[in-house]
This record gives C-alpha cells, sequence and structure tokens, in this order.
C-alpha cells in the first residue's frame, strides 16, 4: 500500500509540475526579445541615472543664468503715502499755544530788525 501511495503523489507531481511548466513557458518566450544595438543604447541612455542627474544640472545651471540676467536690469522701488488732517498737528496743547503766543515769530522779528537790510553780497568796504 505505501507502494501505491508514493506512485500516487509522484504522478500527482509530475502532472502539477508539467501544468506549471506549461502556464510559464509563454512567459517566458515573451521575456526574450531580440535587441538591436540602437535598442540597447537607448534604453541605457533612458535607464541611466546618472544621464537624468546631468541633465537637471544642466536645466539648473540655465535657470541660474537666467536669473543672473535680471541682476543687470534696473531696480525700481517706489513707496507714497498722504495724510489728510483737518487742523495742523501741534505738540503743544491749546493753553501752552496760549501762554507761548509768538515764540517763533518773536525770533524771527528780531533777527529782521538786528540785521536790517544788510546784503550778504555787499563786501564791507576797506578804506
Amino acid at each position: 500500500m505505501d507502494k501505491a501511495k508514493t506512485k500516487a503523489k509522484t504522478k500527482m507531481m509530475a502532472r502539477t509540475v508539467t501544468l506549471g511548466l506549461l502556464v510559464l513557458l509563454p512567459l517566458s518566450g515573451e521575456a526574450q526579445r531580440l535587441l538591436t544595438l540602437d535598442s540597447c543604447r537607448a534604453m541605457a541612455l533612458r535607464n541611466n541615472k546618472q544621464m537624468s542627474v546631468a541633465k537637471l544640472k544642466q536645466e539648473a545651471s540655465a535657470y541660474k543664468r537666467k536669473s543672473a540676467r535680471t541682476e543687470y536690469l534696473p531696480k525700481v522701488n517706489a513707496m507714497g503715502t498722504y495724510q489728510y488732517l483737518s487742523k495742523s498737528p501741534s505738540l503743544l496743547n491749546d493753553e501752552q499755544k496760549d501762554a507761548l503766543p509768538q515764540v517763533g515769530t518773536a525770533v524771527g522779528t528780531s533777527l529782521k530788525q538786528t540785521l536790517g537790510n544788510w546784503d550778504c553780497r555787499r563786501r564791507p568796504s576797506t578804506g
């Protein structure tokens, strides 16, 4: 009986292996295709990491050169403000303004009186 079981197992294993080979053989036929020198070279260039890195570095340097050219262009900055006040701004309140009514005008008037009509372009006469 042991021989019959062993024979049955061997027959079952042979069928499984045969079935597996029949399934896998068509797939292996597709994997083996004829490659020409040009197709090998094209595949090598497509899959080469160093070539793709070099191409990216070349693009980066082109963009860097393009951005460096913008440094030659003139730079223009503009800023503006506008403020409208209904009253003129002052650091003094009304009481302080009344206490010092003519601080700026009194000094200006006294300077005019001191200098008179003296002309700065006129040279003093030597004589």
